[in-house]
């Protein structure tokens, strides 16, 4: 069993860099929009 978690281990970097790499796309993503709605949402109410 430990060799099986070993191995686990060992592939985590490599199979977790992409899933890291999309879900700061995608924060950066959200913060983006988030950012660029609250610069815009004054102007809407006649700020």
């Amino acid at each position: 069993m430990s060799t099986d978690e070993a191995q686990t281990m060992g592939d985590a970097p490599t199979s977790t860099a992409p899933a890291i790499l999309l879900w700061v796309i995608v924060v950066c993503g959200l913060l983006y929009g988030v950012i660029e709605t609250a610069t815009k949402v004054p102007a809407l109410f006649g700020g």
